[in-house]
């Protein structure tokens, strides 16, 4: 939940410190939020994030010794979704996402090194309304993601960097599985709202990854970024749920040119 799926949905209030320019600690609190603006909203359907307080929080430590620089951080945070009645199998629960993240930079004039890596876990218990209506398996379920990039730049002008990603977690057949046979969870026949299922009922997606970039002017950046999947919701192979058609993970492999201008 943390990575990315509440983006443009919540607004909150967040304090933070550093200290002796090596420890940075922030508390924040996040509540639903929705705007007509297309330029800060997003399109589809919104999670139902409660309008309680949903808390966020991030620790890190940071050194720097000539031209390198180490940080090692924990962050987290606890979020309250309601199922949407309007989303056939949609769930409520309390998702709970604690992560880890490392990183190490090399810079210098001509050459610059970095490498980062992020693992995230995710818990999530269902409300009773989602287990006795057959939306999951269980009460319970878990995610985990790890990603990691390394990456080089030379004299500031070129770069490029390499990275993958991995995320697996519990089997949920009533949630996730592609079937006829399922009635009541989000890849129900009937009415479902999401546009890919599982074949096996499983989370697990990785693949890998390059980006070159050229930056002629310090606040203009140029890339190439390819994408490729080994799996994709659960193995080499899913469903479309609009079709019911089978599907290969490489088929989601994904060639992306663009450019940002930043001020």
């Amino acid at each position: 939940m943390i990575d990315g799926s509440l983006n443009s949905q919540v607004a909150g209030i967040s304090l933070y410190t550093m200290i002796d320019e090596s420890i940075y600690a922030e508390f924040a609190g996040y509540r639903h939020f929705s705007t007509p603006l297309n330029v800060i909203s997003i399109s589809g359907d919104l999670n139902t994030v409660s309008t309680s307080i949903n808390p966020y929080w991030r620790l890190a430590y940071n050194h720097v010794q000539g031209s390198d620089s180490y940080m090692f951080g924990t962050f987290g945070m606890i979020t309250d979704l309601k199922s949407d009645a309007n989303i056939a199998g949609s769930s409520g629960g309390k998702y709970t996402d604690i992560g880890l993240d490392f990183e190490y930079q090399h810079i210098t004039e001509v050459h610059s090194w970095s490498t980062r890596m992020t693992y995230i876990n995710e818990q999530v218990d269902w409300d009773a309304q989602a287990v006795s209506n057959m939306n999951h398996d269980a009460s319970h379920g878990r995610l985990s993601t790890l990603k990691a990039q390394i990456g080089y730049n030379y004299k500031r002008l070129l770069g490029s960097q390499v990275f993958s990603f991995y995320t697996n977690g519990s089997t949920d057949n009533n949630y996730w599985t592609y079937s006829q046979n399922v009635t009541a969870g989000a890849c129900n026949q009937s009415s479902s709202d999401l546009a890919f299922c599982s074949a096996n009922g499983s989370p697990k997606t990785s693949g890998y990854g390059f980006e070159l970039y050229y930056e002629p002017i310090p606040f203009v950046h140029i890339a190439l970024q390819q994408t490729f999947y080994n799996n994709f919701l659960g193995g080499s192979t899913f469903y479309d749920n609009s079709s019911g058609v089978l599907r290969e993970a490489k088929d989601n492999n994904l060639t992306y040119i663009y450019a940002t201008l930043s001020y």
